[in-house]
């Protein structure tokens, strides 16, 4: 560990989604999301955004960035993931519909409008529907709405709902979908469905999701308009100065630096993905002794992070 530094003031952040300290080579990204949020709040909808790359290039540390974002500019944001349920399809909506009513339930408050209070009883009869209880957002099911059992139908009208409901107090709502390929598919066509409705009929809605590279070709076979509904991006690994930029400006911080060769060590090492820059950064800092990292310590970091 570096002498004069604690291992609690370690700047990188291996793991899963986990926010970097240094959001390098991703401003295209972030500023194309962030063109959506003030359309929507004006009722001039743009097409969804979908990340796709392999995994390790930062997808759902993305996803993380554009919630913050959407919830910061105050709107409604509901997460779903394609992989979070071992039961199937059913577990994964079960987890939607709860989703859904957490966030419903933090919506219902003294300033909520009897239009907003109105959709969030479809959100109420929606998650009744799916057999989900034990979250009480306060308002009278909508009994005939949002609960047909199919769920295109169901999820039509209570984003509908929602949306008529958000845009009177210049809100909207964001899905945010990571590993949306693992969706089955009478989801994924649901999903489709209603950004392709909520870019007709302009309502304050748009699908943020993320998956593998073959998440395009998924979205196309649901249905062939998908092409048209989002701004696709593929993230891979980032550019040199981007990743140096990662593993360097954290560090440099506390006063920390790497010797030309220990850099450029770790930098072939991670080959540019930003999970792989956490995690050898990570350990060189737990290794290294002093404050101009050096090649042996690089190598150690790296055979560490491996």
């Amino acid at each position: 560990m570096l002498a004069d530094l604690e291992s609690a003031l370690n700047p990188y952040s291996p793991g899963s989604g986990r926010r970097p300290a240094e959001l390098a080579g991703r401003q295209d990204e972030v500023d194309a999301f962030d063109v959506l949020i003030p359309k929507a709040r004006q009722r001039r909808p743009d097409r969804g955004i979908v990340l796709h790359g392999l995994r390790g290039a930062g997808k759902t540390v993305l996803l993380n960035e554009f919630r913050r974002r959407a919830e910061r500019a105050e709107f409604m944001v509901v997460i779903l993931q394609g992989r979070d349920a071992d039961g199937g399809p059913d577990a994964v909506r079960a987890k939607l519909a709860r989703n859904l009513l957490q966030t419903g339930r933090k919506l219902n408050n003294r300033s909520a409008g009897a239009t907003l209070k109105s959709a969030l009883g479809s959100v109420a009869s929606f998650s009744a529907k799916l057999g989900v209880t034990g979250i009480d957002i306060d308002v009278a099911i909508n009994r005939g709405r949002a609960d047909s059992g199919c769920i295109e139908v169901d999820l039509e009208e209570f984003v509908e709902e929602l949306c008529t409901a958000l845009a009177e107090k210049r809100s909207g709502l964001v899905f945010v979908i990571d590993e949306m390929q693992d969706l089955d598919a009478p989801l994924i066509a649901a999903l489709l469905s209603v950004q392709h409705l909520a870019n007709q009929r302009e309502w304050p809605f748009c699908i943020a999701g993320a998956g593998l590279p073959n998440l395009p070709s998924v979205l196309s076979e649901s249905h062939s308009y998908a092409e048209r509904l989002f701004d696709y991006r593929s993230i891979g690994p980032l550019p040199r100065p981007a990743a140096e930029s990662a593993l360097t400006v954290p560090a440099a911080k506390f006063g920390v630096s790497f010797e030309p060769a220990a850099r450029d060590l770790v930098l072939d090492a991670s080959g540019g993905y930003p999970y792989f820059l956490q995690e050898y950064g990570y350990a060189v800092w737990e290794t290294a002794p002093e404050k101009v990292i050096t090649l042996s310590d690089a190598q150690a970091g790296v055979e560490i992070g491996r």
